[in-house]
């Protein structure tokens, strides 16, 4: 079957041109520094490039919420993804984020990736969270570690708004004589190793078929 294509045709965009301040040039391949400049002029393109880094990131989820929210551009982000300027997952993620984090509760001086951290957790615990790594100078992982932490704690401690149940599929390979034997088998590993999971069980084992 062929694949449909839109009508609307990606137009190329224009040359960048080099963005210079003072003594630095900043282009697409690099940076160069012309003559020999002052220390205050390099911490200033310094902390430009700093701050367009941290940036970057919200820049890309607000340009696709644009786009997603003008009525006669429905397939722009189609056609970027159909031109390979931004992939299928990463406009999925964009999307999700821009939904979950918006401008009002974007903290200043914690990177974007941070800011995904959060983006699953309730609006009012959002920016409390991104402060204290910004106060603690955590890392991504750090922060993602810290929340995981008080979640569990919350839990422990009966505070939890909601218990929820999930199924885990977990896949074993067991040596057996038959299948009904490996199934027994694996289901004999499985229940040891959930043994000390508070509330855990194992459900079932089935063989797959060769």
């Amino acid at each position: 079957m062929a694949k449909a294509t839109s009508s609307m045709k990606l137009v190329k965009a224009p040359a960048v041109k080099p963005i210079t301040i003072g003594a630095f040039t900043l282009h697409e391949q690099g940076l160069d520094v012309h003559g020999k400049p002052a220390r205050p002029e390099y911490m200033a393109v310094d902390d430009f490039v700093r701050r367009c880094t941290e940036a970057c990131g919200f820049w890309r989820v607000d340009l696709i919420a644009y786009a997603d929210g003008r009525a006669d551009w429905k397939d722009v982000i189609d056609d970027m993804i159909d031109h390979e300027t931004i992939t299928a997952q990463a406009a999925k993620q964009a999307r999700y984020i821009a939904r979950n984090v918006p401008k009002s509760r974007r903290v200043t001086g914690v990177s974007f990736a941070h800011h995904c951290e959060v983006a699953g957790l309730d609006a009012g615990e959002q920016v409390p969270w991104l402060k204290r790594a910004k106060a603690e100078g955590w890392t991504r992982s750090e922060l993602r570690h810290a929340i995981r932490h008080a979640a569990k704690s919350k839990i422990l401690e009966g505070q939890s708004d909601a218990m929820h149940t999930i199924d885990v599929t977990v896949q074993v390979e067991a040596e057996a004589a038959s299948p009904y034997a490996a199934e027994q088998a694996a289901w004999a590993w499985v229940k040891q190793a959930v043994k000390g999971l508070q509330d855990a069980r194992v459900i079932s084992a089935k063989a797959r078929p060769r």
